[in-house]
């Protein structure tokens, strides 16, 4: 699974405003210093709430009950002897990537106990990394709802979740379905669609308050909310405006086309270029997608070559958890990038691309006419392969100890382990293995016997192929026509189909979704 953490949520003030960002769509951080000023939250409501946040933490270092467990756990690694702090860290951290167990950070929660009222409110609000550790209030107020005992809890958290998951919370089935919504119609029900407030009221109170009460009465299944949305009429509507809706961009009317967001963009951008082998792999291997890069980290930006790309089309940074942090607006930046961009160019004529598996099913040259790859992604795979060898080669030598030493199910968990990073490192197409080096592709031309037999070039079916890539249906008879006497009219067949498959990638169809 690919997931991300936050690094700035080490105090309950950071908390409480991203619950109820995410959870409860409101924008409550105003509330942090004094009454909202367009919503019903008060200073008070925002200090009682923050309650349930006090009692968690995180850290580096174990709770006092597992320290001796932690300690051993690090006794048992070579080289961690004396070491402490980042020096320890960065061990742990090279026996991680060699496939080790080890501790990492833990999040815990602290149980409140009676009799600490009186003490709480004789010590004065802590601020910053005081507060972090937290002295955990017996009392917390759910958001417009009652006080809760927190001394009747092992979680100070447990309340909350079971509040967030009632029939009677009025924000969180509300907040989801509207979400869900914004997704599909480029608007939500509440736009925007993080900032519930009295000054801010639903287009369609009736329509989000059915889709909420739905979402409930199903056991908030996801499934069933995407499939009332898509069955609808509402959503099967036509982009194509009329003189009634031509204006219409809340109401839903009509559809309203926009951009794709970036990860999706540049995946679309990388399946049409691509040959069918590599073309394929995209329903199988998730770590080729560009949702799996890391992009929130500052050292973790700038180190992948779709980097540039993601950034140029507004993929979140992840710093913050607002809606407002990612954006699909056009720019001209982006209409650049599929127009001339290297990266762009690169992919079209790339080793691995899908004119090269025309130029070689056909026996016709190839030229290149973009400038040679600088082979950023090519180093970075080397690189990961690389790393990977070294984690076989560290786990096989675990694996022989283990066995010598007669600890069988730890040798069986390694074997597992191994497995994974064999498959992992046939995944970045290169052997894992000495037995890996031939791939199929070479095995099988060895067998073959006599010359191949070349297909007859079939303007047609290249053609139809270059729109199912881009655009997902067939050509037109005009657009059909258009491309093939472009093609006809090149002096080379493979660089008519590079210009046609260019200019569809240029079309306003192939990046809005419509």
């Amino acid at each position: 699974p690919h997931f991300w953490a936050r690094q700035n949520f080490q105090t309950s003030e950071d908390r409480v405003i991203g619950f109820a960002y995410t959870f409860l769509g409101t924008r409550i951080q105003c509330a942090q210093c004094h009454k909202h000023p367009f919503d019903q939250w008060t200073q008070d409501d925002f200090q009682q709430f923050e309650g349930f946040f006090k009692g968690t933490s995180a850290r580096q270092n174990p709770r006092p009950d597992a320290k001796q467990e932690y300690d051993a756990m690090v006794a048992g690694f070579e080289g961690t002897e004396g070491l402490k702090g980042n020096d320890l860290r960065k061990v742990l951290a090279a026996k991680l990537t060699a496939g080790a167990t080890i501790p990492l950070a833990e999040v815990f929660a602290v149980k409140a106990k009676p009799g600490q009222a009186k003490r709480n409110k004789d010590k004065k609000p802590q601020k910053g990394k005081a507060a972090r550790a937290g002295v955990v209030p017996t009392t917390a107020k759910i958001l417009a709802g009652p006080v809760v005992d927190l001394t009747k809890y092992e979680d100070v958290r447990q309340p909350l979740m079971d509040w967030l998951r009632s029939p009677d919370n009025p924000l969180f089935a509300k907040a989801f379905v509207n979400r869900v919504w914004a997704n599909y119609f480029n608007a939500g029900i509440v736009q925007p669609a993080d900032d519930f407030n009295l000054a801010n009221p639903p287009v369609n109170a009736p329509l989000l308050e059915y889709l909420a009460r739905g979402f409930i009465e199903h056991h908030f299944d996801m499934k069933w909310l995407h499939r009332e949305i898509l069955n609808s009429r509402t959503y099967q509507l036509s982009w194509i405006p009329n003189s009634t809706n031509r204006l219409d961009e809340r109401n839903f009317s009509r559809a309203v086309p926009r951009r794709l967001p970036a990860e999706i963009a540049f995946d679309m951008m990388t399946q049409a270029t691509r040959n069918d082998r590599k073309y394929a792999e995209f329903v199988t291997v998730l770590n080729r997608r560009a949702l799996t890069i890391p992009g929130s980290a500052l050292k973790a930006r700038n180190t992948n070559p779709a980097d540039y790309a993601l950034t140029v089309f507004g993929r979140s940074i992840r710093d913050t958890n607002c809606d407002c942090d990612r954006t699909e607006e056009p720019s001209l930046l982006q209409t650049i990038f599929v127009r001339n961009d290297g990266q762009l160019l690169s992919m079209i004529d790339d080793d691995d691309g899908w004119l090269v598996q025309i130029a070689h099913e056909y026996n016709l040259p190839f030229e290149r006419k973009s400038q040679p790859e600088k082979s950023d992604e090519k180093k970075a795979r080397a690189g990961a392969m690389r790393r990977l060898k070294v984690q076989i080669q560290r786990i096989q030598e675990q694996i022989a100890a283990a066995e010598e030493a007669g600890k069988t199910q730890q040798a069986k968990r390694l074997h597992d382990q191994l497995q994974k990073v064999r498959r992992s490192a046939k995944q970045l197409d290169a052997p894992a293995t000495e037995d890996d080096d031939k791939s199929p592709t070479d095995s099988e031309s060895e067998k073959t016997v006599g010359t191949p037999v070349v297909p007859t070039w079939n303007v047609m079916e290249i053609i139809n192929e270059a729109y199912l890539r881009t655009l997902s249906r067939f050509p037109t008879d005009d657009e059909l026509q258009t491309a093939e006497m472009y093609i006809s009219d090149s002096a080379d067949p493979v660089d008519g189909v590079r210009g046609v498959l260019w200019a569809l990638i240029n079309t306003r169809e192939f990046i809005v979704n419509h």
